[in-house]
């Protein structure tokens, strides 16, 4: 096991030239399935043990002919989704002749990965598809790139349908990740309410005041967009923003859900409003 492990670690830190590569075993453990529904990618966090916010898997280490299996205590928040991605394919390993799945991350995901891996330096992160964990190394620095590459002893036939599914159309992504979220700050709404503690907007309340304001004011759609797209960019350094105070433990209560929520939410209606989503009936801006 240690022998992989290792493997891993360079794989997915060789990270001169901005790329990653994460090697993994073979299939691990599921998620409770009666969780809703994962998304087809994601990046979480490795705890040292079991809490009210983890889910359980098992990673199965291979030695020789003997599989070992790790049990991992797995954050439920992500990180890292696959609405973060621009692409996902398949490319063949010069050396195994194997499929891994090359991913590159938009622009914003970039930055999110490099930020991800500044702040979390010496955890462990783990690369989740279809609910299962396919490997969970350390990072060992920030990884300014843009691109991981996955392998996880695949079929040809099995990498092509997961690259598919991992970037498949934009909008209804968008869409099943803000109702996803959307569950999940309602449960963070609830801890805060039975801790007998007022439900904080988390400043996405006077975002929406002046958000509101300027739409008000703007004369064209390409001035409508441009403030829905502002919007956008608060929301994301407003959710980064409750990200630091939650892991800096200024915040008792885990509220990342609710601000990602929001940060979904705002892109869904840019979305809206360019056209690539229809509008919510009856509502005309």
């Amino acid at each position: 096991m240690a022998a992989l492990l290792a493997i891993v670690f360079i794989s997915l830190f060789n990270h001169g030239a901005g790329h990653v590569r994460a090697t993994a075993a073979g299939a691990l453990g599921k998620t409770d399935p009666d969780s809703p529904e994962q998304p087809v990618f994601q990046m979480r966090l490795v705890l040292d043990g079991p809490s009210a916010d983890t889910d359980v898997m098992t990673l199965p280490h291979v030695d020789q002919n003997a599989t070992d299996r790790e049990v991992l205590h797995v954050q439920r928040a992500a990180l890292l989704d696959q609405t973060w991605l621009q692409s996902a394919t398949v490319v063949t390993d010069k050396i195994t002749g194997e499929p891994r799945i090359e991913i590159t991350f938009t622009d914003e995901g970039r930055r999110r990965f490099a930020e991800v891996t500044r702040q979390n330096i010496g955890r462990r992160l783990a690369i989740i598809i279809d609910g299962r964990a396919y490997s969970a190394p350390k990072i060992m620095t920030e990884i300014p790139g843009g691109q991981v590459e996955i392998s996880g002893n695949f079929t040809q036939e099995k990498a092509k349908d997961l690259a598919r599914r991992m970037v498949p159309d934009k909008a209804q992504l968008l869409l099943n990740a803000r109702d996803e979220a959307q569950l999940r700050a309602k449960a963070a709404e609830k801890k805060l309410l039975e801790a007998g503690m007022r439900v904080d907007s988390l400043g996405f309340d006077q975002a929406r005041l002046e958000r509101d304001r300027q739409l008000a004011a703007a004369q064209t759609l390409d001035q409508q967009l441009a403030v829905y797209a502002r919007y956008v960019t608060e929301a994301r350094e407003l959710e980064r923003k409750v990200e630091m105070e939650v892991t800096a433990g200024a915040r008792p209560i885990d509220v990342r859900e609710m601000a990602r929520f929001e940060r979904l939410q705002a892109e869904v209606e840019l979305a809206q409003a360019a056209g690539r989503l229809p509008r919510p009936k009856g509502r005309e801006k």
